[in-house]
């Protein structure tokens, strides 16, 4: 059931009178609270009136005052005029002529924090306010219309977003509510010249101190009518946008004036007081003739012109037009006595959201320069144009206040120091450019002798004005030059009067965005290898993907040459792919990924490369301006511009991996940072092999220049240690080559023993691993008498598939490079691989290490002498250790007898048509086929491919 309550704003309760006598029905409430948001039209936009009278005020600079100069009255000896130099908008200047807050804060626009101009939206402001709302019953209800809670203080509960103090007002359920809200400055001492009457939410009284001008408030005013919400939209705000109501008042002095000194400034008799109607948003009952003075003791020198009055001494006063008798009165010294100079201000038009400077001057006729003023959002990109140049132009456009472009395109041109237009330039309707405080004036730049196509009629903001030109234009694909560049930053900007009112400032503003593109660098590794061989282990017959509508079992090269190749767009090796994690063991245990990167235990100096994206933008036809060490373009704002490398190039970006592009979307008048990185995932792509116990085909994926190495094995029984070749050698897309990895030699691996028979060596490394000879186990041992180490086998890389390697002894040139295999063990440790020489076996014989010429065989290794006989004064009858595989295979000497074992002679290796090639011998250090470094090679044969990726 509906009760009946009064409103009290004192005891800051929901009920109230809407009069003295009257009481109201209270509709039903809800539980959800009324919440605002807060903000300030900028200082253009009236207060007054209707919206499309509003519209229309806009549209004037000052259609206040058409009279011309007030004539002034002085014993100067010369005549003064006082210009009334008026525009729409509530402004205020600090002693640096910039535009500020009626306290002194610089004005920013709330997006790029750019000081604001008219082309700007909104005051960012936080002063505090004041909220009244009205009840209007819905249809049915026995709830009556009236006032719902008197004016009452918000406060900010979060993300600017404000309540009522008490934080007890919601919503009703039925029905809606207009709210109106008032916002000041100046303190308690502002707050207090605003009274309003309890139960009426509607009306301020505004009494302007004649005694303390500082902290007259800059009064705005919103309303927000036939708000209501439902359950779902309790939590939407109420949006209080605020207008300026008030008339601001300031005072200058043209660079033409006599020199001397203004002591103060006093106008008389103007009404100090009225009545502001937040619903019909009109000023009434204007009344109390009222003095204000301001002391000033501002030099006027006659060469500039000065602002005598800034924005804490700006007069805040009553919208009105001004009663017979009101006057201006100025005391100036002109350096011997003190003068008044009088004006009559009868019939002064001040308009609610105006500002009116008024300017004394020695002149009847009033000019205003131009001032450019260019725009600072872009300041932080170094290098980039900062400020007009010599020779730069501006195109300008001057509307009446009957909206009608009286003047079009008229070129201003800077000269270094300032701007000038030509005073004679004649628009279609015959006049000369004027400087008038009637007039509006839009600028663009770069000035283009065919005019644009403007809209006069919306002509509220150089934006608009300007509308069309904006959204057509478009920025060059190709700003690789800084001419090119600097073109397509198209600026607009209007006219605001500054505080002497000598020049109208036209802070101009980007229209596009700007992008800035740093070339990135990361670490990466220097190899990526994939590992070929092993792979036909049970335990990794299922690694495969899909790359291109095939599948891949097992060597995922294949599919990775498939992205490699431009097939697919994406990387098919990632950390937690099947070949980065799958492994298989090689014949000596160690155990391998299918796919590693060279710094897999982290990021080495001799493991990684730091790579920088490519400067070569060619990806698309979007060029960018190369200024220092970044890139730059001038983009179509909130509109996507991509950039990438050309494809193919070393450190090349966006091609292979669309991530990495560089897609710039900036909104307008700013600018936005954005880092290329390379696609590359690391340096040089490898194909590595170990012993398969058979030949393997490599096809090279695309033309270059490949590095080949190779890895002899070990020989048997801990033997002598592989050698190293390595050269480069060019090959074209789809060319083979062919790679046969030696096996390590194997040792006695037997247990048992029977006497007086012979217990077989270890055999020989795939690929010329000369076989371990045999031991001879006499009776009088209790222990086995083992066989010889087998030889390990060479590593070779050929052009044609012959086989191992001994089967090219009449085709020799088809080598490319051979690795020597280690020699087998006995007491004496086999001889080293080669190297151009292998390393020799020396017990009490010795075992020779093979040559480039000489040897056991081509290819081959010679089998250790199998024994037959018991040495009888030392232990002797262990086999031989067989010679290493190689170019020639190593010697094992055959000899038995008293101390007759010895390991086997190292095979030598060998460099054919290669380029840059070298072959180390086992006794060295060289590269490891895992990354680092080794002396000599353990375990099997390796070789590996690789060419630089790109």
């Amino acid at each position: 059931m509906n009760t009946k309550f009064t409103i009290a704003l004192a005891a800051m309760a929901l009920m109230a009178s809407c009069s003295e006598t009257e009481e109201l029905v209270s509709p039903a409430l809800s539980g959800n609270k009324i919440t605002f948001s807060s903000e300030t039209v900028n200082a253009w936009q009236s207060g007054e009136g209707s919206a499309s009278a509003k519209a229309t005020a806009t549209r004037a600079v000052n259609r206040i005052n058409d009279g011309g100069p007030l004539v002034a009255q002085s014993s100067i000896g010369r005549q003064l005029y006082i210009h009334p130099v008026g525009q729409v908008g509530v402004y205020f200047h600090n002693a640096k002529d910039q535009l500020v807050t009626r306290t002194g804060q610089l004005i920013a626009d709330a997006t790029n924090d750019h000081v604001l101009t008219r082309g700007s939206k909104s005051e960012r402001v936080s002063d505090p306010f004041l909220v009244s709302a009205y009840y209007n019953t819905a249809t049915g209800s026995s709830a009556q219309s009236g006032t719902f809670f008197d004016f009452a203080a918000a406060n900010s509960i979060a993300n600017g977003k404000y309540r009522i103090a008490d934080d007890t007002k919601t919503w009703p359920t039925t029905g809606s509510l207009d709210f109106y809200a008032y916002m000041y400055n100046g303190g308690d001492q502002g707050k207090a010249m605003i009274t309003t009457t309890a139960g009426d939410p509607t009306t301020l009284h505004y009494k302007a101190s004649s005694s303390d001008i500082t902290h007259q408030p800059d009064l705005r005013v919103a309303q927000a009518k036939g708000q209501t919400r439902t359950a779902t939209q309790a939590s939407t705000v109420v949006p209080l946008t605020f207008n300026h109501v008030l008339t601001a008042i300031t005072f200058a002095a043209s660079n033409d004036m006599v020199p001397g000194t203004v002591k103060s400034v006093t106008i008389k008799g103007v009404y100090g007081e009225g009545d502001y109607n937040c619903s019909t948003l009109a000023w009434s009952g204007q009344k109390t003739a009222s003095n204000y003075s301001i002391t000033t003791n501002v030099d006027v020198n006659g060469i500039n012109g000065v602002a005598l009055t800034t924005g804490s001494n700006t007069l805040m006063m009553v919208p009105q037009t001004c009663p017979a008798g009101a006057t201006l009165e100025i005391v100036f010294n002109n350096g011997s006595n003190d003068q008044t100079i009088t004006a009559s201000l009868a019939d002064q038009q001040w308009t609610a959201g105006s500002s009116i400077i008024y300017q004394l001057s020695t002149s009847k006729t009033l000019k205003l320069s131009v001032k450019a003023v260019y725009p600072t959002t872009w300041k932080s990109a170094s290098g980039v144009k900062a400020a007009y140049v010599n020779d730069d132009k501006l195109g300008m456009y001057v509307v009446d206040q009957a909206n009608t472009v009286i003047h079009a395109n008229v070129p201003v041109t800077y000269n270094g120091s300032a701007w000038t237009y030509a005073d004679n330039t004649v628009s279609d309707k015959g006049k000369h450019v004027q400087a008038s405080p009637k007039y509006q004036y839009f600028f663009y730049y770069p000035y283009n002798a065919t005019a644009p196509t403007v809209a006069p009629a919306a002509s509220t903001n150089a934006n608009a004005f300007f509308a069309n030109k904006i959204s057509s234009w478009k920025p060059t694909a190709d700003q690789s030059s800084e001419s090119t560049f600097n073109a397509q930053d198209l600026q607009v900007g209007q006219g605001v009067i500054n505080g002497s009112a000598t020049s109208f400032d036209a802070s101009m503003a980007h229209s596009m965005g700007l992008a800035q593109i740093t070339l990135g660098t990361k670490t990466i590794p220097l190899t990526r290898t994939f590992y070929m061989t092993g792979l036909n282990a049970s335990n990794n017959s299922a690694i495969t993907t899909t790359a291109g509508g095939k599948t891949y079992a097992s060597k995922g090269i294949a599919a990775y040459m498939q992205y490699y190749q431009g097939q697919m767009k994406s990387d098919p090796i990632t950390a937690t792919s099947a070949y980065k994690t799958a492994t298989y063991t090689d014949a000596d245990g160690v155990t391998h990924n299918l796919v590693e990167d060279s710094n897999k235990s982290g990021n080495t100096a001799a493991n990684s490369r730091s790579v920088t994206a490519a400067a070569n933008f060619e990806g698309t036809s979007n060029r960018p301006c190369p200024i220092g060490d970044k890139y730059y373009a001038v983009v179509k704002p909130s509109a996507a511009t991509t950039f990438y490398s050309k494809d193919g190039i070393a450190n090349g970006w966006g091609n292979r991996f669309t991530d990495n592009r560089v897609t710039a979307n900036v909104t307008a008048n700013s600018l936005s940072s954005y880092t290329a990185h390379s696609d590359s995932a690391f340096i040089f792509l490898a194909a590595a092999y170990s012993c398969a116990g058979k030949v393997e085909e490599f096809q090279a994926p695309v033309q270059g220049t490949y590095k080949l190495e190779v890895w002899g094995a070990q020989g048997g029984s801990n033997g002598g240690k592989g050698g190293y070749s390595f050269g480069n050698i060019s090959s074209f897309q789809g060319k083979n080559i062919y790679v046969c990895c030696g096996g390590a030699g194997k040792s006695d691996a037997g247990t048992g023993y029977t006497a007086n028979t012979q217990n077989p060596g270890g055999e020989g490394g795939y690929n010329g691993g000369g076989n371990g000879g045999k031991g001879w186990q006499a009776p009088r041992f209790n222990y086995r008498i083992v066989g010889g180490g087998g030889g390990g086998g060479c590593t070779d890389i050929a052009i044609i598939n012959r086989g191992e390697l001994y089967r090219y002894e009449n085709n020799k040139s088809d080598i490319l490079l051979v690795a020597g295999g280690g020699g087998g063990s006995m007491f004496s440790d086999g001889g080293y691989g080669g190297g151009t020489s292998g390393g020799a076996s020396v017990y009490i014989y010795t075992s020779d290490g093979a040559t480039q010429t000489t040897g056991y065989k081509f290819g081959i290794g010679q089998q250790g002498m199998d024994k037959t006989i018991d040495g009888y004064a030392g232990a002797s009858g262990e086999g031989n250790g067989g010679g290493g595989g190689g170019w020639y295979g190593g010697l094992s000497k055959q000899v038995q007898g008293n101390r007759s074992n010895v390991g086997g002679g190292g095979g030598s290796g060998h460099v054919g048509d290669v380029t840059d090639g070298q072959t180390l011998a086992g006794n060295t250090a060289f590269p490891s086929p895992d990354g680092g470094t080794e002396t000599g090679h353990a375990g099997n044969g390796w070789a590996k491919i690789s060419w630089q990726y790109q």
